[in-house]
């Protein structure tokens, strides 16, 4: 049941959604590069003005650098992998004190190969990998879902599985309550209905607590907040390390 109603619920998310080519190359036209290319020369002579740079180092190498940075991104789209390699040859004519950071330079290499392989598209790029692979994060979610509920509940005698079974009964519920509101939302042209769904969700989340658990509302209500503000964290951490381990494989 729940992976037949996940299924159709991610299935009407894309078809509802905007349809475009996320992996289609955009290249920006003449004005968006000079654009790009004044504001980089720009800020570097703000930078310049302010005294930022480190004593003993040559100005114009480092705005060299910079103009650099922004002169490979725009002259490589189409060729990533030409993107790198200018990249790494630039870092090495850098001054050691102005290469950056191990992070700061995987996060400029990452961004470089991606400007090269989509262009100005390269958001929808990353998105719709991630879009793709929520189906198979759920299968770490849910996991995840049953063990906050356990660690709330460790003092019944219950077994992990139970706590996973109702964790399944609960997303199954969520999923079918998407279902009817983005298509409520589509066919009328509004937002309401997925805002309604919401408080519905909370409501029945907070309701199926106390039927399965056999609490009071007070408590059951507290240990809501306490499990989806767990589980909304660990989501979270696990969006970031999935959008990071992206740049990493670029």
């Amino acid at each position: 049941m729940y992976v037949f109603v996940s299924f159709v619920f991610f299935l009407l998310l894309a078809y509802i959604g905007t349809h475009h080519d996320p992996y289609e190359v955009h290249r920006p036209g003449e004005h968006d590069e000079m654009e790009v290319y004044n504001a980089a020369l720009d800020s570097i002579n703000v930078r310049n003005h302010r005294g930022d740079e480190q004593p003993g180092v040559n100005k114009q190498i480092v705005a060299l650098s910079d103009t650099e940075y922004v002169h490979i991104m725009k002259t490589t789209i189409g060729a990533p992998a030409e993107a790198v390699r200018r990249y790494d040859s630039l870092v090495k004519t850098r001054p050691q004190e102005k290469r950056g950071s191990a992070v700061d330079r995987f996060f400029e290499r990452s961004i470089l190969y991606l400007q090269g392989k989509y262009g100005s598209n390269m958001g929808r790029a990353v998105m719709d990998k991630f879009q793709h692979s929520i189906p198979k994060l759920m299968f770490v979610f849910l996991p995840l879902f049953a063990l906050f509920l356990k660690m709330a509940y460790r003092r019944r005698k219950l077994v992990y599985a139970d706590h996973a079974i109702f964790t399944i009964h609960l997303h199954t519920f969520l999923f079918l309550l998407g279902i009817i509101a983005f298509l409520l939302d589509y066919w009328m042209h509004t937002s309401w209905f997925t805002l309604i769904a919401i408080f519905i969700a909370v409501l029945y989340f907070v309701l199926a607590l106390k039927n399965v658990y056999g609490q009071s509302i007070g408590k059951s209500i507290l240990k809501a907040v306490v499990v989806m503000f767990l589980y909304g964290f660990s989501i979270l951490l696990i969006i970031i390390g999935y959008l990071l381990s992206i740049l990493a494989f670029v």
